[in-house]
């Protein structure tokens, strides 16, 4: 069972008092190093015990605004907040004991970035319409002039092949490039209001999603399924393409899904555990790890809880002191999980008289005991 696993490797995780701010979208792993902010000026990275190893700072008079990692752990990008300003975007990289920063220079406000899977390549999207794509060491290579360029995704195994979705509204347009050359171009379902775009591992198939439905494609862009919910008090927590032609969903009503073209199935029903004895809980956010096999829910009254789709078992990750006050437990946690799926990391914070806390689970896989 995986509460067994989390109470052989301390039931209460490994805690540590304002190690740092955590942005809106929570703590974030860089490989297995987890990253903080101070004063969204200064960063910090710790290991698994907690204990600082580095410390980047920003030197730039805008906050961070977006913290992007390599799937690798290698490196990391920052971009700073101002919208109205150019962005500062900065790719620091671990060079033996040395750190390495290079500025990624854009004329505008970046408000996208992502790596391919390996690392060898960083795609950024500026609101003039300039999509760059750098290499891993953060040498320019070419420039894409994409008006509206909201999301980009690499193929996971072609650093050539990128896709750019626009911004959701009735014409929205998903664009596919093959390095500096423009393949085609694409509508997507109207009023979708699609924000993410990944694909499958392994590269046969890519999802556009948003938190009212999915459109699951084949790699030269047939559409496969699409699924869109009829209730519009309702939203997705997340969605994730998987190999076969499979997708997994999870919605704040607590389901988790896997569906094809053929079938749907259900896996789970999250919302029966979360809201016994807590009827009004309300589930936030979902995040997985790079297998999909373990999902991290938040909600407003319990504890995060982390669920494993192939042992089929969940566990709590409870934040806060037992002995918190219930103000206090009104703050709002967020949480995030590494690559592998070993490793939780869960934050809080809330008013300025309010203690944040920072706790790193240790979560190992079966064969890791």
């Amino acid at each position: 069972m995986l509460s067994d696993l989390i109470n052989q490797h301390g039931s209460n995780g490994i805690n540590v008092w304002d190690v740092g701010q955590v942005a809106e979208y929570g703590p974030l792993f860089v490989g297995d190093l987890l990253l903080t902010t101070r004063n969204w000026q200064q960063l910090r990275l710790y290991d698994q015990q907690l204990q600082r190893v580095a410390t980047l700072h920003h030197e730039h008079d805008v906050d961070l605004r977006l913290t992007v990692a390599a799937p690798d752990g290698s490196s990391l990008v920052t971009v700073s907040r101002d919208e109205t300003l150019p962005s500062l975007v900065q790719l620091w990289r671990w060079v033996g004991s040395k750190t390495e920063r290079t500025v990624l220079h854009h004329t505008a406000y970046v408000s996208k970035v992502v790596y391919i899977a390996d690392g060898s390549r960083i795609a950024t999207a500026d609101v003039a319409g300039r999509v760059k794509v750098w290499d891993g060491g953060g040498c320019h290579q070419y420039t894409l002039e994409q008006e509206g360029a909201s999301t980009l995704a690499f193929h996971p195994s072609d650093p050539a092949r990128l896709l750019v979705l626009t911004k959701p509204g009735p014409e929205q347009q998903l664009h596919s490039y093959d390095e500096r050359r423009w393949l085609s171009s694409q509508p997507v379902t109207a009023n979708a209001a699609y924000r993410d775009l990944s694909w499958a591992a392994d590269g046969n198939t890519y999802l556009l999603h948003g938190s009212g439905g999915y459109e699951l494609r084949s790699a030269g862009g047939a559409v496969l399924l699409t699924e869109e919910l009829a209730d519009l008090d309702r939203r997705y927590l997340y969605a994730a393409p998987l190999d076969g032609g499979w997708v997994l969903t999870c919605d704040d009503a607590g389901r988790v899904l896997v569906h094809s073209a053929e079938r749907s199935l259900q896996l789970a029903d999250l919302a029966t555990t979360l809201r016994e004895g807590h009827p009004d809980n309300c589930l936030l956010s979902a995040v997985t790890d790079s297998a999909n096999r373990r999902l991290v829910v938040t909600s407003t009254d319990q504890p995060p809880y982390i669920w494993d789709r192939r042992g089929g078992s969940g566990a709590y990750l409870p934040h806060l002191p037992s002995d918190t006050d219930e103000e206090a437990a009104e703050v709002k946690v967020v949480a995030s999980i590494n690559r592998r799926g070993n490793l939780v990391a869960t934050a809080s914070w809330g008013q300025l008289w309010q203690p944040s806390y920072t706790k790193l689970w240790a979560v190992p896989h079966g064969r890791e005991r």
